[in-house]
Parts: structure tokens; sequence; C-alpha cells
């Protein structure tokens, strides 16, 4: 719902948690809808050259995944090579929105990878597409954009410069783990041929993995697999 009222947001959360879960099912309930979506895993944009060559490496790959030409990002940067690049970058994004109306969502993955990178480009980046949405008024183009950002790290960490303003215009989108009734209505109806202890064996996961979405999704998957169809579950195989 807030990337589809175009507003930013980030999943920052610890790993096995269910975030690239709940990536796939948003991108593809958005694709559907008819969003163009785009997914960067940053953890493959390692910074080992200069700030063109890293800008350039993403504007290929979004012109790529949006199925256009990766001439596009380079006859762009090219066209103003006298500018900063990220404005070249930023250039980029608009000519890539002109060319559809449907919103276009980034999905920015593993972006604690930014933590690695020089901290004036980092920042410079998370800086630019901050600017974009306190653009929205005077660039009407802007509000058919929009990013999430995804990774293991805190919202604080994620602009490095104090003397730069925080990366603070998303909304938190936190992961909780699941409570006793989400576990129980979603993973019963798989025990439902395992016998009729099988809401107490499911009781047990849960006492065990305490509803961490990775842990219950990973038990419950070992149990359905070593256990023949029709052998009946209790909470002492569980244990």
């Amino acid at each position: 719902l807030s990337i589809q009222r175009c507003e930013y947001t980030y999943v920052l959360a610890p790993r096995q948690t269910g975030k690239t879960s709940l990536l796939s099912r948003t991108l593809r309930k958005l694709t559907a809808q008819g969003y163009r979506c785009v997914k960067l895993d940053m953890g493959s944009f390692s910074f080992e050259g200069t700030a063109t060559q890293w800008y350039l490496t993403m504007a290929r790959e979004i012109a790529r995944r949006l199925k256009q030409p990766t001439e596009l990002a380079e006859n762009i940067f090219a066209r103003y090579e006298r500018r900063p690049v990220v404005q070249r970058f930023t250039y980029f994004l608009q000519e890539v929105l002109r060319l559809s109306d449907q919103p276009l969502v980034i999905f920015l993955d593993e972006v604690e990878s930014f933590l690695k990178m020089p901290s004036a480009v980092a920042d410079g980046f998370l800086t630019a597409i901050r600017s974009y949405v306190n653009e929205r008024e005077l660039t009407p183009l802007y509000r058919r954009l929009t990013f999430c950002l995804m990774g293991v790290c805190t919202p604080t960490e994620l602009i490095q410069d104090e003397r730069r303003t925080p990366f603070n215009i998303a909304r938190g989108i936190a992961l909780e783990d699941f409570a006793w009734k989400s576990v129980r209505d979603g993973f019963l109806p798989l025990f439902a041929d395992h016998g009729a202890a099988s809401e107490a064996a499911l009781e047990r996961i849960y006492y065990w993995t305490q509803g961490h979405p990775y842990l219950t999704h990973r038990l419950c998957k070992e149990l359905l697999e070593r256990e023949p169809e029709d052998s009946e579950l209790t909470p002492a195989i569980v244990d």
C-alpha cells in the first residue's frame, strides 16, 4: 500500500526474516497491476572503479530490466559528460520515466553494501534519490518514481556523512515474527494428513522457533519431507 501511494519505503531487518520473500511477492503483485518494477542487487554493484563507472553500470541494468537498449544509458551519460555524474544519472531516470506513464518502482536490495563504498559516492546517491521526493512539486515526473530499500543495516547508517541530512524520507516497514494464530492458520493445513496430534506438533514447532519466519518454515519443511504422508506427527517427533 505504501508503494501504491508512491511513498518511499525501506525494509531494514536481520537476515532470514522474510525480506526476500516479501520483495518477490510485492514485485509480482505490482507488476500484475501495471507497475514497471526493477530490482537491483546492490551487492553486485561493487565499487571497484570510478563513480561514473558505478552509476553507468547501474543505469545500464535499469535499462536492461525495463527492456530498453543499454545504449540509452550510455548516450545520456555521453551527452551530459560535462555534468556531475549524479546529475547524469538523474537525467537518465527522467528519460526512463518519460518512456511510459506507468509508475516505476526501483527496489534496492542489500543496501548494506553502501557501507563498504566510499562515503562520498554512497551518500551522494542516497541524497539524490531523496531529492526526487523533495522535487515532486517542481518535477511532476518524480511522482511516478518510487524507491524501496531492503537490507541489513539501520536507517541512520545509510548516510555516513554527519553533515548531510539523514535518509529520513522513507517509511519503515517492520518485519515481525509470526504470532501463534498466523502460524496455526498458515501452516496447519499442511499437516492435515498427519493425524490428530498435528496441531499439538505445530504448537511445539512454535515453542522452539517463537515464530521466527525462516526457522518456522525450515522446521515445518524438514518434518514434512522426513515423515511419510500418512504418519502421525507428535510433539515428541518435533523435539
